[in-house]
């Protein structure tokens, strides 16, 4: 617009300059066509999913998070800014919950997402807050922000655990806590770079240090028991032990298994007494005592296998396994349970085990009951989850996106026809109608671009931001 105007004051004395005019006119509105036509697609793409590269997404989260009120910067390196897979998940997840949380308990906070690459082998992940409540001032923040009783609502409380166990998954780390310096809470997560991570054996176990310290507790009973009962047998005692409390190791993720394996390895007492490699009171301390392994085993079944309709059955087994172990350990310590039988012989045995059992299966019912009592409360978790913030991020993500649509709209009505008449009138050798089109468009723009700087500028990404930049340096040109 500015050489028009200087072309058309100097026309008389310098007429090369109309000419010249013309051109960069013609080349500035093809340009401002093609940077029109890119925001546009831009604006119009739908929302970013599973797919899309990670700063997409997580750009599109800030921005719902946003019009709640949460004031929100991204910094997101080039390197893992293209990112998608296992860890583009886990990063975005962490995220998420992070942000979740600071909206939950600072809400109208600064928050701060920066994800780096540290180096080729790890990507480095921090979500800070300043820790200031309702920092965001003025009628806009207010209104988007939730109402103080519906915050209380927000969220599980479970949201740090949930994101240690998506770094731990894939073998990263995470820290969560207040901060050192300043006020606020910090979450930082280093995540293997998908190009180094080595991916953990589905057989391996991802145990938390709270999954060893429960197996070691229960490894540890019998051998308290034994060294109560008889402490010079206590190193003996110590790996019948560890082997029948080990598999509790990989109890949710194959609780069925790991339940058959501990009533298998139950059997080691009464075949080590049978062999003469254990003294009797020392099996049976063992046995007693390691019971509480089946406990465990039978819990983790109902808290973590199938249907729970399925899993009734595992009170049965166990109930079986402990009251044969208990009758074999009793003959094969020489018991008078064999001789007192009346000439029963095995049929009483057998009788007496069925027995046994039966008694022994409503303690187990109970377990079971107490595993299917986690599972229930862990599905109502769940179940919230999805319900109040994950609703309202949601509508605030779909609301962002209806916004884009509208602006992208706007662009096209109001800027896009003055940028085709800009080419239009330079290719008629008319320089008077392209400087007219030019100054309507890049009016149409300053306005455009007061709109989103005091409302849906807010819920746009850079890449929005700069392609209207782009837009409005092209129209000023001619």
């Amino acid at each position: 617009m500015v050489t028009a105007d200087a072309a058309r004051r100097l026309g008389d004395r310098r007429p090369e300059l109309t000419a010249e005019a013309l051109r960069l006119a013609a080349e500035g509105g093809r340009e401002t066509v093609a940077a029109l036509h890119r925001l546009v697609t831009v604006m119009r793409s739908s929302a970013a999913d599973e797919e899309s590269p990670l700063e997409e997404r997580i750009a599109e989260l800030a921005a719902g998070f946003v019009r709640l009120g949460q004031r929100v910067s991204l910094d997101v390196a080039p390197g893992p800014a293209g990112l998608t897979g296992p860890v583009a998940e886990a990063t975005f997840g962490i995220v998420r919950e992070a942000l979740t949380n600071a909206l939950r308990y600072a809400p109208g906070a600064a928050v701060r997402v920066v994800v780096r690459e540290d180096g080729d082998a790890a990507l480095d992940l921090l979500v800070e807050d300043d820790g200031a409540a309702q920092a965001a001032s003025g009628p806009a923040a207010d209104a988007a922000a939730p109402a103080p009783e519906a915050r209380q609502g927000l969220g599980s409380g479970r949201g740090t655990a949930g994101m240690r166990d998506r770094a731990t998954g894939l073998g990263g780390t995470l820290e969560a806590g207040p901060r050192s310096d300043v006020p606020g809470w910090s979450v930082h997560a280093r995540l293997p770079h998908p190009s180094s991570a080595v991916r953990r054996h589905p057989a391996l176990p991802s145990a938390s240090w709270a999954d060893t310290a429960s197996m070691l507790a229960v490894a540890a009973l019998p051998v308290i028991a034994v060294l109560i009962e008889r402490p010079a047998a206590t190193a003996t005692a110590c790996l019948p032990a560890v082997l029948h409390a080990l598999p509790l190791l990989w109890r949710r993720r194959a609780p069925w298994t790991v339940l058959l394996v501990v009533l298998a390895s139950a059997w080691i007492p009464p075949v080590a007494l049978a062999q003469g490699l254990l003294p009797s009171d020392v099996a049976w301390a063992l046995t007693v005592a390691g019971a509480c392994a089946e406990c465990v085993a039978l819990h983790a079944v109902a808290a973590f296998a199938g249907p729970v309709g399925r899993t009734w059955p595992a009170i049965l087994a166990t109930a079986g396994g402990l009251a044969s172990t208990t009758v074999v350990l009793e003959v094969s310590g020489g018991s008078s349970l064999e001789s007192g039988t009346g000439g029963g012989g095995l049929p009483f045995l057998v009788f007496f085990a069925v027995f046994l059992a039966t008694l022994l299966a409503l303690p187990m019912a109970g377990v079971w009951g107490l595993g299917v009592f986690v599972r229930r409360r862990r599905e109502r978790v769940t179940q919230r989850e999805d319900s109040a913030l994950t609703a309202a991020v949601r509508s605030a993500v779909a609301e962002a996106y209806r916004e884009r649509q509208r602006i992208a709209a706007e662009l096209r009505q109001a800027v896009l026809h003055h940028a085709n008449e800009v080419v239009a009138h330079a290719e008629r050798g008319d320089l008077d109608g392209a400087a007219e089109q030019a100054r309507a468009g890049l009016a149409a723009m300053r306005e455009l671009l007061a709109v989103l700087r005091h409302g849906a500028g807010t819920d746009r990404s850079a890449t929005d931001t700069a392609e209207t930049t782009e837009t409005a340096k092209c129209l000023a040109r001619p």
